[in-house]
């Protein structure tokens, strides 16, 4: 599991032991596919916290590690992705070794990333083998095996 709102860790950590479940390896970054650091703008409506600098709103600016998600996946032996990254998906998913996955949940941002990137991410699932089985609210995307 990757955070890259460090305010929301605490949050996280809060709801897991709310409901009873074990935390997963719970990692302060932001999902890429390399190492270093990135700017995280951090929005203080957090679901508008990005990596894609936002020069109409106030935020502040953290410099986080990149985790590679690859390494992650493969660590782990996942088999399953949920993903919401404000955008960073059109970013991301193409560059993920798609092949151990069975499901993948993935909000697209159409206002982010366009139609044009809502078709690209969905081509690039199919062709992984993993087809949209479903569309929730018109941006949450279910693609599985």
């Amino acid at each position: 599991m990757v955070e890259a709102n460090r305010d929301l860790i605490p949050e996280i950590t809060h709801n897991f032991a709310l409901n009873e479940v074990e935390l997963p390896d719970l990692r302060h970054g932001v999902a890429g596919t390399s190492q270093g650091t990135v700017d995280f703008h951090v929005d203080s409506q957090f679901w508008a916290s990005t990596t894609r600098p936002q020069a109409d709103r106030q935020h502040r600016v953290d410099a986080v590690e990149m985790i590679d998600t690859n390494d992650l996946l493969h660590r782990h032996q996942a088999n399953v992705l949920i993903c919401d990254i404000e955008g960073g998906e059109i970013d991301l998913l193409p560059s993920l070794d798609l092949s151990g996955l069975r499901l993948v949940i993935a909000e697209l941002h159409p206002a982010v990333i366009g139609e044009e990137g809502v078709t690209r991410i969905t081509k690039l699932m199919t062709d992984a083998g993993l087809p949209p089985r479903h569309i929730l609210n018109d941006e949450v995307y279910v693609f599985a095996a």
